[in-house]
């Protein structure tokens, strides 16, 4: 994944002839003779090209993971080593990343302005240890509070100055929300629907494991990985097209 990245990010940086300028080091001559076709004098002409350089697109992704009670076992575990490795692979490509876990509160695993350490690394290993936690039996292995996370992280998103911005959510359940966060003021679609309209914020739910169709219904933009052995590659994969073609989402 990091080297076809970096090979899509090596594209753009390449630089090429654009015709349509006023003036340049050289002239495009099938353009210019379409201009005499059409009248129009040296003067005016719009046939010289310049070397130009697209710009290379910037990001901002966030990650939300979901870390209720039913995450337990196999779906984690996958989850854990995917989410991990993804986040290797954009801190040596230098791009902006923030890890996120929830359920009835929000957890921080890498901030936006944190590069990847050794110290992160042993804090993402909290991910495994907040839902073993959570299998207990209590109350709080209930909660799903999508809706409220979501705008947390959100909200946190829209702080950072890259144009270009993801929040994928890997969730392996329905919403149900805390008595704190109430679904008559945080309920997913609605929150997904203000983020859609009030934002450029580019929103993709990640179904994790079989029986996660739900998840189509709330994210316009969403992927269903019912093998969840298969996490990783499927996480890569759309981190990758998300780059490579992000005005499709």
């Amino acid at each position: 994944m990091e080297n076809e990245l970096r090979a899509i990010f090596r594209a753009r940086r390449e630089r090429r002839w654009e015709t349509g300028k006023k003036s340049g080091p050289t002239i495009n001559i099938q353009h210019r003779i379409g201009e005499i076709a059409q009248g129009i004098p040296a003067i005016d002409s719009r046939a010289w090209q310049r070397r130009e350089k697209p710009a290379e697109k910037d990001y901002a992704i966030s990650l939300l993971v979901d870390l209720s009670g039913s995450m337990q076992g196999e779906n984690i575990n996958e989850t854990f080593k995917a989410v991990i490795a993804l986040a290797e692979v954009l801190n040596r490509l230098s791009i902006k990343t923030e890890i996120l876990g929830f359920n009835d509160r929000i957890y921080e695993y890498q901030r936006f302005d944190e590069q990847m350490s050794n110290q992160i690394r042993e804090n993402m290993g909290g991910m495994l240890k907040e839902v073993h936690d959570s299998g207990g039996g209590d109350q709080k292995a209930r909660w799903n509070d999508d809706g409220w996370a979501l705008t947390q992280a959100s909200d946190r998103l829209a702080h950072q100055k890259e144009a270009e911005k993801f929040l994928i959510v890997l969730s392996d359940g329905e919403p149900i929300e805390s008595p704190i966060h109430p679904r008559k003021q945080y309920e997913l679609s609605s929150m997904v629907a203000q983020i859609i309209k009030n934002t450029r914020q580019k929103l993709i739910g990640l179904g994790i494991g079989p029986n996660t169709e739900h998840v189509r219904s709330y994210y316009p933009n969403s992927l269903v990985s019912s093998d969840v052995s298969e996490m990783a590659e499927n996480l890569a994969a759309l981190i990758k097209e998300a780059i490579e073609h992000y005005e499709r989402f």
